[in-house]
């Protein structure tokens, strides 16, 4: 797959072009031996069909070659907005619509160009419009024709659909010759992409379509100024005032605001919350550059990464860990490294050292040289994040074109005898009703209490509660408190289900009417969704239905193991009572004599490990942990954390490799209550998922995951609560040591914080556990490396 990608009728000179210039599809950049295949005897055109089979991710790619071999390259890279062609083009008597994309502000890019044509801004008005702004666009429109050399931006066009046909009419009186119109008057729209939009504008107008620049390459095009009007002018390159060191930092500088922009499309990989960096804060941070460098002899890095980093681009940023990633990625480009002649971005691109004296159009030169895709290194990303993006980005790039294509139904498919929508959804209701129990605990007919919350809420419980001395580790325990908590809300969610469900069966039938609620059900299961009322009293998740079934299926096995196991050990500790007191020994505390027996009763009530992910609400099992622990001790919360260790134990490896999928199924339930550990201090969680990284059993560090691996199984981690030490740390211990320490974020879906919190919910981020690695921590911040409760199935 390795062999020159080159038309059926390229020249044997294109054919002598060497193998590293021509390889398309080497693995990790590395050269491979090439395959037997006839690439020559295929046209272009087949050649990316195979490509979208077999390789989709290098699919834009290929179709960028594709483009440039049969149109030419001029096209290819959309770097700016070229406002002196159109303005030639134009007349004063035809409007100018800039369709632009959404965030995009040609308020500057306007402005710029005006102070470039006429040497002054004065001539130019600007309105953004609204609700209620129609009559003073109609005035301005007015005294603006009324003035000589006049230009009006009506900016946002797709918010005054209202306003629309008066506009209209404004266009239309434009193009008559008894209305007197000035030759130099420009009236300029802004707009989105929006329905509203009137046609008969478009028709009458001249059209200049505006875009954001895609990849590292096009965005430094721009801010240069290739093909366009950019925000790096030459009067802003040529600054001898500023030092020596000016154009090289201010390169750096366009570089970090490419690389922020640019890792917004890549999703939680790039930000964790998206953050809308404009043009005004690179202006601000130019000319902050600008006036640092005139009043300080040598470069003041610290103020710089603060001002920076903090003030102009940090504004913008409101999540802590994003706050890092930036600081992390501002320090790449904004250090004394820059200046040195054999400095280089990226490790994987060939230096090109830059005079002190080189000119703008030397810099351009060195933009055009970059790749064309961009390496994961100069981002900060993890490579298979920026993978997944571009198979996803293929996929839509193929579906646009689907959706160009004639929608002709064939005749074999009208004719096919499937199954009806009703037919299949009571298919799905049935199976869903037959696999889901009514409640988390099964209720025995046997006239006494079988069930743990139902325990709990008797007479039995409060007299056991109130008659027994000190700390009890069994009845005083708060995770018990908690255990029936996450019950009843699973018992509420499992009721819901069978409600709707039941309801739904009724509504298809034509028994009841069918609600909006209903009716949404009805949709989600037909798209294999969870229903959104279903939502509403769930657990947090992004599984789909399938998925989700499955997993709420091993959520109510584990706590009606653990409830089971509870219930026993709390009826046992009940009739041990009774003899004691029929002994006339009226007391509960737990006997010296007989430690080891108490111990084993306690751990045999309690999971000896902790499927987190189970949970409702991490977060409060981890509080009832450092509760518990803290009442024991007879310590404040206030003074207790967590310390974390990795249990890198593969012994129960071999059992589980059987069968990757179902063995992993069946084992949580026995995984969670075998092989109790001697130790019954803090809690040992499993299944976490790390996303970005991967554990080193051997070495027993965090690393780079292996190549297309993304997202992989995390050992069960011991969390052992401690008190917070106030003593500062020796740094003689930290100077032997040769690892750092990664606080890694714990988030319950892979959405991370880009969904808003319903009220009442807790967040995302769970916690941090601290895990050693060799690379310092910045390293996996710009990673955006993370631990997980599920997977991401989509």
């Amino acid at each position: 797959m390795s062999t020159p990608f080159r038309p059926g009728s390229a020249s044997q000179e294109e054919g002598r072009k060497s193998r590293e210039e021509t390889e398309l599809l080497n693995e990790n950049e590395e050269p491979c031996r090439p395959v037997n295949f006839p690439w020559e005897k295929l046209t272009p055109f087949q050649r990316l069909i195979l490509i979208k089979i077999l390789r989709p991710e290098h699919l834009m790619s290929a179709v960028r070659k594709f483009i440039t071999e049969k149109l030419g390259g001029e096209d290819i890279y959309r770097s700016g907005l070229n406002l002196k062609e159109s303005y030639k083009e134009s007349s004063a008597r035809t409007p100018l619509v800039l369709i632009h994309a959404h965030g995009v502000d040609l308020t500057d890019t306007l402005l710029q160009f005006a102070q470039e044509l006429k040497g002054t801004t004065q001539h130019v008005t600007i309105l953004s419009l609204s609700h209620g702004r129609a009559a003073k666009a109609e005035d301005l429109v007015a005294k603006a024709l009324g003035k000589a050399e006049q230009w009006v931006l009506l900016r946002n066009c797709h918010l005054a659909a209202s306003f629309m046909p008066k506009l209209c009419a404004i266009v239309e009186s434009l193009g008559s010759p008894v209305v007197p119109v000035d030759p130099e008057f420009r009236l300029w729209l802004g707009s989105e992409s929006d329905t509203s939009f009137p046609i008969a504008i478009l028709q009458k107008s001249l059209k200049v379509t505006v875009e954001k620049p895609i990849g590292l390459k096009s965005n430094l095009l721009k801010m240069f100024g290739y093909s366009g009007s950019g925000e790096v002018t030459e009067e802003i390159f040529e600054k001898p005032d500023c030092g020596p060191w000016w154009k090289k930092l201010l390169f750096g500088l366009c570089f970090f605001n490419a690389v922020v922009n640019e890792r917004r499309k890549y999703g939680i990989f790039g930000w964790n919350i998206d953050c809308e960096f404009s043009s005004s804060d690179f202006k601000v941070a130019v000319m902050m550059l600008e006036n640092a460098l005139m009043q300080q002899p040598t470069v003041p890095w610290r103020m710089l990464r603060c001002q920076i980093g903090d003030v102009i681009y940090g504004g913008r940023v409101t999540e802590p860990r994003d706050q890092q990633n930036l600081s992390s990625l501002l320090h790449r480009f904004c250090n004394p490294d820059v200046l040195r002649d054999d400095f280089s971005f990226s490790s994987e691109e060939p230096c090109q050292p830059m005079p002190k004296s080189a000119r703008m159009k030397d810099y351009v030169c060195l933009i055009q040289a970059l790749p064309d895709d961009d390496p994961h290194e100069l981002l900060g990303l993890h490579p298979e994040a920026m993978r997944g993006f571009k198979e996803t980005q293929s996929q839509n790039f193929i579906d646009h074109l689907m959706a160009l294509q004639p929608r002709a139904t064939p005749a074999s498919l009208m004719i096919s005898q499937e199954k009806s929508e009703d037919e299949l959804l009571m298919g799905i209701v049935s199976d869903l009703l037959k696999r889901l129990p009514l409640t988390v605990e099964k209720e025995e007919n046997t006239g006494t209490q079988s069930t743990l919350k139902g325990l709990m809420s008797s007479p039995f419980w409060e007299f056991l509660y109130k008659n027994a001395k000190g700390h009890d580790p069994l009845i005083h325990c708060v995770l018990l408190a908690f255990l029936k908590q996450e019950m009843e809300r699973f018992d509420k969610l499992l009721f819901v289900i069978h409600e709707s469900l039941k309801d739904l069966q009724l509504a298809i039938k034509g028994e009841i009417v069918l609600s909006q609620e209903l009716e949404e059900t009805q949709e989600s299961l037909l798209k294999s969704a969870v229903p959104p009322l279903w939502q509403k009293y769930a657990y947090k998740s992004c599984k789909p239905l399938s998925s989700w079934v499955n997993d709420l299926i091993q959520r109510l096995n584990f706590f009606n193991t653990w409830a089971k196991m509870a219930f026993g050990e709390i009826h046992h500790r009940y009739l041990r009572f009774i003899a004691v007191w029929k002994r006339a020994v009226p007391s509960l505390h737990p006997d010296p004599r007989r430690p080891v027996e108490e111990e084993r009763d306690f751990l045999g009530g309690f999971p000896a490990r902790y499927w987190l992910p189970a949970f409702f609400f991490p977060q409060a099992f981890l509080t009832a942990v450092l509760q518990d622990y803290g009442r024991s001790q007879g310590l404040s919360m206030d003074t207790l954390a967590f310390t974390h260790h990795v249990v890198s134990d593969t012994t129960e490896c071999n059992e589980e490799e059987l069968s990757i999928i179902t063995q992993k199924q069946l084992n949580i339930v026995r995984r969670a209550f075998k092989a109790r550990d001697s130790t019954h201090i803090g809690v040992h969680v499993f299944g976490l998922f790390i996303e970005g990284a991967r554990w080193n059993h051997g070495e027993k560090v965090l690393e780079d995951s292996l190549p297309q691996e993304l997202c992989c199984d995390f050992p069960e981690i011991h969390f052992l609560p401690t008190k917070i030490s106030t003593d500062t740390p020796d740094p003689s211990h930290q100077a032997d040591s040769e690892l750092y320490t990664f606080e890694c974020p714990v988030y319950q879906t892979p959405e991370r914080l880009r969904t808003l919190t319903s009220a009442g919910l807790p967040s995302n981020l769970l916690t941090w556990v601290c895990l050693p690695t060799k690379k310092p921590p910045s390293h996996w911040i710009t990673m955006q490396a993370a631990l997980l409760c599920e997977k991401n199935e989509q």
